[in-house]
């Protein structure tokens, strides 16, 4: 099992917002919005299957 220190969770919650961003830079900014809502309706239904 593995587990998280406070000092891990602290610097987990500050890298969050520049690993958002980045995240959005190199990835979601160079989806076509028709692109997504697929991608998304799909993730939808492989969801489902799973639950």
């Amino acid at each position: 099992m593995t587990s998280l220190t406070d000092e891990g969770l602290r610097r987990l919650e500050s890298a969050y917002p520049a690993l958002l961003l980045s995240a959005r830079r190199r990835v979601v900014d160079h989806v076509h919005c028709d692109a997504a809502a697929m991608t998304v309706r799909q993730i939808r239904r492989i969801a489902s299957v799973l639950e």
